[in-house]
């Protein structure tokens, strides 16, 4: 076979732009495995660090504070930060993918929480041991001092699990409302 050199020149600029074209695919194949491999570590570090808090439960609803921090927010500030050590290099990318999991887990439990209190200030019913004792006598008090006559009674919810509310009539002792409470801890959510 044989190639002029005019011919010779245009199969080496083809396969240029051949090896370009591979070049972009590949580039953007790796962007996809990267953003795929970033949600799979932003999965995995606040539900291995919310596994050991559930295991070791030290407020009945799966919460773990250490020195007054609560660890999934802890988890997540230790590995944004262990990222930003010069020395950790490239995988400090998969270290800040796995403190925003951290830092998501921890807002979204966070804003749960804000709800919750929100949705009882208000009088509305909440699950049983949504929020602790402590929490509930708050939001029991600030209703108390706003509405006199307000009244906590247990509702029945779906699948007869009891609910607890603020009301406006057909009281109930306070000690039932604390034994719904204290059973409630163990019952699944809403």
């Amino acid at each position: 076979m044989n190639v002029s050199i005019s011919e010779g020149q245009e199969l080496v600029q083809k396969a240029k732009r051949e090896l370009k074209k591979a070049d972009e695919a590949m580039a953007e194949v790796k962007k996809i495995g990267r953003g795929v491999l970033g949600a799979v570590e932003a999965t995995a570090a606040p539900f291995i660090v919310g596994a050991f808090e559930g295991r070791l439960d030290s407020d009945g609803r799966g919460h773990i504070h250490l020195g007054g921090v609560p660890v999934m927010l802890g988890a997540g500030g230790v590995l944004l930060a262990t990222g930003l050590i010069p020395a950790v290099g490239e995988a400090g990318e998969h270290f800040a993918d796995a403190a925003k999991g951290c830092f998501g887990s921890f807002g979204g439990d966070l804003g749960r929480e804000l709800g919750l209190k929100w949705r009882l200030h208000a009088g509305y019913e909440i699950q049983p041991g949504a929020l602790s004792q402590a929490e509930i006598d708050e939001i029991k008090a600030a209703v108390r001092a706003k509405n006199a006559n307000a009244v906590f009674k247990a509702l029945p919810g779906k699948d007869a699990q009891a609910r607890v509310g603020a009301g406006s009539g057909g009281q109930v002792e306070e000690q039932m409302l604390a034994d719904l409470v204290k059973r409630g801890a163990a019952a699944s959510p809403a």
